[in-house]
């Protein structure tokens, strides 16, 4: 069977979610998203840095953050083009220093050492598509294939990190989860006793995970009028992060259905 002609028809969110779990999701957080993805070494008081872990030991106060994002995406075939409007929630994240850093400004000394702590929930990969896909077959006649999906990935997350002087160690211990729904449907408009062939595939999958950081500054010193060095307000700072691999457990059910609308006949 050779098909004469097909035209594919998107609806919602992306096709190509179909594939593996799915479309990821971006994972930087708004500061270092800001500054173009530099998350090995963005350290910030006031802002989270998830993907290395060591830059929450210099928070110096709570921090909440809400992350949502809106993609556009054209899309085009040979027949039809769509342009397709998604968004998503990116994250939710809580941190917060385990040091008062006022207790520094009422004892006039600053402390070399630093904790800071955090839990955070992000999608990781989101399926959403829904697909018509029409071709004209020589024996069949017009088919009409139905694909959709729904579904996604997300991780729960619990992080820490010290600092003694420059140096910021960090560790995050997650847990990711989430269920993917597939689904084709097939219909041969032209038979009229045809039956509606459907596939339904469900995987559900668990693991935990790891990520582990570090990060160093060097404040850069200058001689006041005194002769005394101090700090002249400027810094370098430099960072790795590493994880675990992506090792989960999965859980697939499969289920194929046959229905006809002529005879009121379903077989699953």
């Amino acid at each position: 069977m050779l098909a004469q002609n097909a035209t594919i028809t998107p609806k919602i969110n992306s096709p190509f979610s179909r594939f593996g779990l799915g479309n990821f999701i971006s994972q930087y957080y708004a500061g270092p998203g800001g500054m173009g993805g530099l998350s090995a070494a963005f350290q910030d008081p006031y802002l989270l840095n998830t993907l290395n872990p060591a830059s929450l030991a210099s928070l110096q106060a709570t921090a909440f953050e809400v992350g949502l994002n809106a993609q556009y995406s054209g899309l085009k075939s040979d027949g039809a083009s769509e342009g397709i409007w998604s968004g998503n929630l990116d994250y939710l994240a809580l941190g917060f220093p385990l040091i008062n850093p006022i207790n520094e400004v009422l004892d006039r000394k600053r402390s070399g050492l630093g904790l800071g702590m955090a839990f955070a929930l992000q999608p990781y990969t989101v399926v959403g598509y829904n697909i018509e896909s029409t071709s004209v077959q020589e024996e069949l006649g017009p088919t009409t294939n139905y694909l959709k999906g729904t579904g996604g990935t997300n991780r729960l997350m619990w992080s820490n990190a010290l600092r003694y002087k420059g140096l910021s160690g960090g560790f995050t211990f997650g847990y990711m989860f989430g269920q993917l729904t597939n689904s084709r449907r097939v219909e041969f408009d032209s038979l009229e006793l045809a039956y509606v062939t459907e596939f339904l595939d469900e995987v559900s999958l668990n693991g935990f995970f790891w990520e582990a950081g570090l990060q160093y500054t060097h404040d850069f010193k200058k001689l006041n009028a005194e002769g005394e060095r101090e700090s002249s307000g400027r810094r370098l700072t430099v960072g790795l992060y590493g994880n675990s691999t992506d090792n989960f457990n999965t859980n697939t059910r499969r289920f194929a259905e046959r229905y006809s609308f002529d005879f009121n006949v379903q077989d699953t």
